[in-house]
């Protein structure tokens, strides 16, 4: 299994770093093979998508690269933080830049066609807020994670674990928890 991973955290100090460290660990004591990107340290740094027309869309070198990371990977792994509802922007860019018509879907008859398959998503967040409020299928977050970018994409969409109340008292005795079923997930 390769599995690649992509965490979106500006803190080094940040949870989403202990998740990416702890399911790296455990998939390679499984014998997967790991590679790890951190969005705000890569030296692959994407800039914000600008154009006028898509044709004229920019022509980064690190766009194929991270799409031919994307092909390699038998799974993919995104650690991020919530934030208003959604990933950081920088990863929101990246999926606007990486997952692009013609690599990541494109269209047949006015219906979407996914292009990634048959990997698997595994989606990992923290969040300061109650975790339940984005575990429902409509959250906002589940809706664009999980399906408009996800199973749109052709991924499957096999694990998507928040670990809320971060912003509470006891939040590192429940984050503890919340990796016991990151781990778990490794074999899934």
């Amino acid at each position: 299994m390769k599995t690649l991973i992509i965490t979106a955290h500006p803190s080094s100090l940040g949870h989403t770093h202990r998740i990416a460290t702890v399911y790296k660990e455990e998939a390679e004591k499984q014998g997967n093979e790991v590679k790890v990107y951190d969005l705000y340290k890569t030296d692959r740094q994407l800039p914000f998508l600008s154009f006028e027309h898509p044709k004229d869309m920019q022509d980064d070198p690190d766009i194929p690269f991270f799409q031919d990371e994307v092909k390699w990977a038998d799974e993919l792994v995104f650690i991020h933080p919530i934030w208003w509802a959604g990933p950081p922007a920088i990863l929101k860019n990246w999926f606007d830049s990486v997952f692009s018509a013609h690599y990541a879907y494109h269209y047949v008859n006015g219906k979407e066609i996914g292009l990634l398959s048959p990997r698997k998503a595994k989606i990992f967040a923290t969040s300061g807020g109650h975790p339940w409020l984005h575990s429902l299928p409509i959250s906002p977050f589940r809706f664009v994670m999980d399906r408009m970018i996800g199973k749109f994409c052709g991924l499957d969409p096999v694990a998507t674990l928040v670990c809320g109340h971060m912003a509470f008292p006891n939040a590192e005795k429940k984050f503890e928890a919340f990796l016991k079923k990151v781990r778990a997930t490794v074999s899934l």
